[in-house]
């Protein structure tokens, strides 16, 4: 998964995040029990889709997170906790074969951290909190099957 700050193009089945650059987030505070994928896109495939609901975002991210469960999960948990979330709970599974009663989270294998890059959401807590919570950063879902 590509940042991107500027004109992009993109190739079939492929996305990028929008991240605003500003330094100021907005507190937006969650529900003290918050269950990851409850509400919100968590399937993202080649789109065409604009996705910007915090809901979506944090499910994309929790996602991403399964790269590195050790490194990425408890960034994630610690800014959810920024904006009060104390207790987490999740109903997606990143497993296709996962025999609960779960809902898949999916990303695609193009912009997927599976494909052994796309990290960059993670590169720091801020970006990863300004990607969550501020109103202008997105998810792009495209491809030129159109």
């Amino acid at each position: 998964m590509k940042i991107r700050n500027d004109f992009v193009s993109n190739s079939s089945s492929s996305s990028y995040l929008i991240i605003d650059d500003s330094k100021q987030i907005p507190l937006q505070e969650l529900s003290a029990n918050y269950t990851i994928g409850n509400l919100g896109t968590y399937e993202f495939g080649w789109g065409p889709e604009f996705i910007h609901d915090r809901h979506s975002k944090i499910n994309f991210a929790w996602i991403q997170a399964h790269a590195d469960l050790d490194i990425y999960m408890p960034m994630l948990q610690h800014i959810l906790g920024i904006h009060g979330v104390r207790n987490l709970e999740c109903v997606l599974t990143t497993d296709w074969d996962d025999e609960q009663e779960k809902k898949w989270g999916y990303i695609d294998h193009q912009s997927s951290w599976s494909s052994g890059s796309n990290m960059e959401l993670f590169d720091n807590v801020e970006t990863l909190e300004r990607f969550l919570f501020h109103p202008k950063s997105s998810i792009v879902l495209d491809n030129d099957n159109r």
